[in-house]
């Protein structure tokens, strides 16, 4: 039997048989030859018919076996070629497919470097964000300190202008009497009948600073009237 080879194959598969129906032939034809000349006429006559139907009947099934043979090669020729399609579309299918990956795989990367430098910048955001709010609570922390220092310079021109106005009272009536506007603070300031006679020496001169002092206690009012206003804008302000 003749191997299904291809298109390629169709000379290895005719020749073998006509090769075969060849050496049929010559062989018959000896064959013949002897059997001619042991046979009689008459009898030669009838075999010699017989057998050449019976050669071309199987010279023609023969050929018809190599036709089929023939269409079966042309047939895997077709597949193979559908085959060979079928193979260059996977191949360009995993190259589209590998395209696509490398494409996917570098929005991958991107996105990753895009998320890397979000993070960043957040982060440099909050550490902005902590600064800024740092920076406020010590500008407010100043502020108030200004007006806690204002509040304080005013009680104290406060206090000192009770403390004179007391002083020159005190010296005045000539009793003794301790200058203090606190009890847990030490007397400023013992006035007795003693000491009254150093201080009279100095009254004219108290005088004369009581009304430099009333002068600059209204300045200080002044100032004091400035300072409460600022502290209470600085409180507003705060809250």
């Amino acid at each position: 039997m003749p191997n299904e080879e291809g298109s390629d194959n169709d000379d290895r598969v005719k020749n073998p048989v006509e090769e075969v129906l060849g050496l049929i032939d010559e062989f018959d034809k000896a064959y013949l030859d002897g059997v001619a000349l042991r046979t009689p006429d008459h009898t030669w006559a009838g075999l010699s018919k017989d057998y050449k139907q019976h050669c071309d009947a199987i010279r023609e099934r023969s050929q018809m076996i190599v036709a089929k043979l023939r269409e079966k090669d042309i047939e895997i020729d077709q597949l193979r070629g559908e085959e060979l399609c079928r193979i260059e579309e996977i191949a360009c299918l995993k190259r589209d497919i590998n395209r696509e990956l490398a494409q996917f795989r570098s929005v991958s990367e991107a996105l990753n470097e895009l998320r890397q430098a979000d993070k960043e910048i957040t982060a440099v955001a909050e550490e902005r964000k902590a600064a800024c709010e740092e920076l406020e609570i010590k500008k407010c922390e100043l502020f108030l300190r200004e007006a806690l220092g204002s509040r304080k310079r005013l009680f104290e021109c406060s206090e000192l202008q009770q403390r004179n106005v007391i002083s020159a009272q005190s010296l005045q009536q000539g009793t003794p009497e301790y200058i203090s506007l606190d009890a847990n603070k030490e007397p400023l300031l013992e006035i007795s009948s003693d000491n009254l006679i150093g201080f009279s020496s100095k009254q004219s001169n108290t005088r004369a600073q009581q009304n430099g002092n009333r002068d600059e206690g209204n300045k200080e009012n002044e100032d004091g009237e400035r300072g409460e206003q600022v502290s209470d804008d600085s409180e507003i302000m705060y809250e």
